[in-house]
């Protein structure tokens, strides 16, 4: 083989290695851009996953202010009941004692 021919097989080789570390440098950004899209879409989703844990933890927190409050007003209702029952009570003993007397 020629001196010449040897340079050009060379050149030819060096241009093909020029053109494979082309296609490896886009394969790596493509890999990197998806990675980065990927990551992003994770991060996204994360991001909703924590904002309904947060709206759902609100919601409970309202939903037990209102049953608390509810019953609250439950027991206050109970115990004007109980307290008229004993009233009542107390009103038919005398009732009974002020029949049996006449």
């Amino acid at each position: 083989m020629s001196l010449p021919r040897i340079q050009a097989a060379l050149e030819k080789l060096d241009a093909q290695l020029a053109e494979t570390q082309s296609q490896v440098k886009k394969v790596e950004d493509l890999i990197r851009a998806n990675r980065a899209e990927s990551s992003a879409k994770y991060d996204k989703m994360l991001e909703d996953q924590g904002a309904k844990f947060t709206n759902l933890k609100t919601e409970l927190s309202a939903m037990r202010t209102d049953i608390n409050s509810m019953r609250t007003g439950l027991v206050v209702r109970i115990d004007s009941i109980d307290k008229r029952m004993n009233t009542l009570e107390i009103n038919f003993k005398k009732l009974d004692e002020t029949l049996k007397q006449a």
